[in-house]
């Protein structure tokens, strides 16, 4: 919670915000003391973010977004071993998956 300390007073604002690693998944971010002293709006509700997906060595991120990546192997490289789509557990805020492994072809 930001933006306001109590006592709090009827009208009174207060913003809320995800800490750091975590991003807002439903709720209210402003709510309002209201005349019969409850707040308005819905309680935030605020889930884990995985960090930005990992480079992986010898392959390259082809489409990635904040719940998944998906990886290839560069150029003269073939997977030996893993997997090309990586995902963001919303439990725990870490990739899931085991790294693709890429090593030269032939």
């Amino acid at each position: 919670m930001t933006d306001c300390s109590a006592p709090y007073v009827i009208g009174e604002k207060c913003r809320y915000q995800c800490k750091s690693g975590y991003g807002h998944k439903s709720g209210d971010t402003i709510r309002t003391c209201t005349s019969d002293r409850s707040w308005s709006g819905r309680n935030i509700n605020c889930r884990p973010e995985c960090p930005p997906a990992p480079n992986i060595l010898n392959a390259t991120k082809k489409e990635c977004s904040k719940k998944e990546c998906v990886y290839r192997c560069d150029d003269g490289y073939e997977k030996k071993s893993g997997d090309t789509l990586l995902r963001c557990s919303m439990v725990n805020g870490k990739w899931i998956g085991t790294e693709i492994n890429c090593q030269p072809s032939g």
